[in-house]
This record gives structure tokens, C-alpha cells and sequence, in this order.
């Protein structure tokens, strides 16, 4: 692992092991299981060309890659109690795997 990657890999695991929680995954074709993630459920204000804002939420979740093995979007997550489809997972540039959620 380069020096880069390996930097990249301390900085995730510290900031799950500061601001992570738990989640359960719920993958298509696998059993149910529990991974840390950092859930963000941040109010944005969006312009879908209009010019008038509207606000909206965006939920996420970050997570470990290998946390994610077998994961696609359409599969399940429980976090904080709710239940959300990963409608979309992304790297993050940051070296985790950032979840979009939706309802």
C-alpha cells in the first residue's frame, strides 16, 4: 500500500471510529449484516432550473469499501432506525465509499 493509501485508510478508520454508527445492510443476495457508517442527512437547497430554490434533504452514508462488498444500489440499509435504498454508491475521493440514500 502506498503511503497516499495508507494515510487515506487511518484518516476513514478515524473518522468512523469518531462519528461512525451502527447500520444494517441488507444486500440482495446475502444474509443481512452490521457495518459503521457515517450517516449525514444534510438540508440543501436545490434549482432544478426553475430559479426558484427549493429545499430538499440528502441523505448519505459513508462507510469502509470492503464494507460494501456485494452491495448494489437497490439494496437495503437501516439507519437510526429507518429504512432507506442505496440509490447510488460512489468512492468518495476520500477512500470510503459514499452511499446516496432514498426512500
Amino acid at each position: 500500500m502506498n503511503v497516499w493509501a495508507q494515510a487515506s485508510a487511518e484518516l476513514a478508520d478515524a473518522c468512523l471510529a469518531t462519528f461512525g454508527e451502527a447500520a444494517i445492510l441488507f444486500p440482495g443476495v446475502a444474509g443481512a449484516r452490521e457495518v459503521t457508517v457515517i450517516f449525514d442527512e444534510q438540508w440543501i437547497e436545490t434549482d432544478p432550473e426553475t430559479g426558484v430554490g427549493v429545499s430538499s434533504s440528502a441523505p448519505r452514508v459513508r462507510a469502509r469499501p470492503s464494507d460494501f462488498d456485494g452491495v448494489h444500489a437497490g439494496d437495503r440499509i437501516r439507519v437510526r432506525g429507518k429504512a432507506w435504498t442505496l440509490a447510488d454508491l460512489q468512492p468518495d475521493g476520500h477512500g470510503m465509499t459514499m452511499g446516496v440514500l432514498s426512500r
